[in-house]
């Protein structure tokens, strides 16, 4: 297999596993933090910039004023991996007190999901009249600067960062996985907009490396917020009838082709050794928009190798359906971490660098999508046969120091 990762290491405390179907028996217990650890806290001198001069930020003790921060994402498309980074944030920043307004596709939508202000992000006179007042601006988090979808979005969230500084507004750019970004010109671009910052975060060691090539200074690097989200309770009971689990997240992608979706179905129907009434997929729609086409034709895949049982879980409920699953295929990024979160066994189908940077920073095994066909039953059988929960700790910490990094600015 492609791209295949070492199996996570055994250690003493191994256990067996609180639920597995018996095709897989996969094991749950945590193994060993990955080496590559960052220790101790961050600190809010490391975030800033070296040159940073804040003569002309208001201190609002002075002013008797309350701050106002302004966040920017790829907020309100009903993405829930966005989504989530957003509920995380607002939930951290509620220690503080500070107005906030978010720039949202859908701003009702927003305002009445997180009782924040919200305006349009294409308001650009709302946007500079909001500018002008605030004390803040925050860009992220999410992967906003890459040009896979096209150079729109390096474009979009360079030109926000601009703007803010034209208005001498501090720019704060918040747990960002940075790239891929395969054009001369959005290098160019995002050099230019993270210079123009005053602090800087980052979600990934690779995303660190290729600022560092772009702007000529390191960056420190935190983790996804997401992993700081208390999953609610589970929907219904883990048993779920006896049925065994299988949770499946996939999107659009120009390489997963209906060739792709054939192999796949055909691999989950020799892993199942033909128990396929025995069987319960949960097809996981995190942009229903997005996701729901391919679902759809995967699921008629599986029924092409007589699968029966389906459910499609859309958006906000995924936080609670994931946890009855007693296997996951994830291919968004934040499916795995949800996955992570509920100590459920995962296997990354990987489309984008962040998803092979997830799984290698942890010891978990992935393959491309696109290449299905190379998938191996028994080994992905030992995988997890002998899958160990990683330990998350350092990941919580890291994104507890994005939280942190903000501090220098309030």
């Amino acid at each position: 297999m492609p791209h295949d990762v070492k199996m996570p290491p055994t250690t003493t405390d191994s256990a067996e596993p609180d639920h597995a179907p018996a095709f897989l028996s996969a094991m749950s217990a945590p193994h060993d933090p990955p080496p590559e650890s960052i220790p101790g806290p961050l600190k809010a001198v490391e975030v800033l910039d070296p040159e940073f001069n804040d003569d002309f930020i208001v201190e609002s003790d002075e002013m008797d004023i309350v701050p106002q921060i302004i966040i920017s994402g790829y907020y309100g498309f009903d993405n829930l991996g966005d989504e989530l980074i957003l509920e995380v944030l607002l939930s951290q920043l509620s220690q503080y007190q500070c107005d906030i307004t978010v720039l949202s596709q859908n701003p009702k939508q927003t305002t009445q999901r997180y009782g924040v202000d919200a305006v349009h992000r294409l308001n650009v006179f709302k946007i500079l009249d909001l500018m002008g007042q605030a004390q803040l601006f925050i860009s992220g988090g999410g992967g906003l600067f890459q040009d896979v979808t096209g150079a729109g979005s390096v474009a979009y969230y360079g030109g926000l960062i601009g703007m803010a500084r034209m208005m001498q507004l501090p720019v704060m750019v918040w747990n960002q996985g940075v790239g891929p970004l395969k054009h001369w010109y959005s290098r160019a671009l995002t050099g230019i907009a993270f210079k123009m910052t005053q602090g800087i975060t980052v979600r990934d060691e690779e995303s660190a490396d290729l600022l560092g090539k772009l702007i000529k200074r390191r960056v420190p690097v935190t983790a996804d917020p997401v992993w700081l989200l208390e999953l609610p309770p589970p929907a219904i009971p883990l048993e779920d009838g006896g049925r065994w689990i299988i949770g499946i997240s996939l999107r659009n992608w120009p390489s997963l082709t209906d060739v792709q979706l054939a192999y796949l179905a055909r691999f989950f129907s020799r892993l199942t050794q033909g128990s396929a009434k025995n069987v319960h997929f949960l097809l996981l729609s995190f942009q229903p928009t997005d996701d729901n086409p391919v679902l759809n034709r995967f699921k008629r895949y599986l029924q092409r190798e007589n699968f029966e049982n389906f459910e499609v879980v859309e958006n906000r409920e995924i936080p609670m359906q994931i946890q009855r699953c007693h296997v996951l295929f994830g291919m968004r990024f934040h499916s795995l971490v949800l996955g992570l979160l509920a100590k459920i066994p995962v296997l990354g189908l990987a489309y984008d660098p962040k998803v092979w940077h997830l799984i290698h920073s942890l010891g978990l095994q992935g393959i491309d999508v696109g290449k299905f066909e190379e998938l191996n039953i028994e080994r992905v059988r030992d995988y997890f046969y002998n899958y160990l929960n990683p330990e998350l700790d350092l990941f919580k910490q890291r994104a507890q120091d994005s939280i942190r990094a903000i501090e220098a600015f309030l």
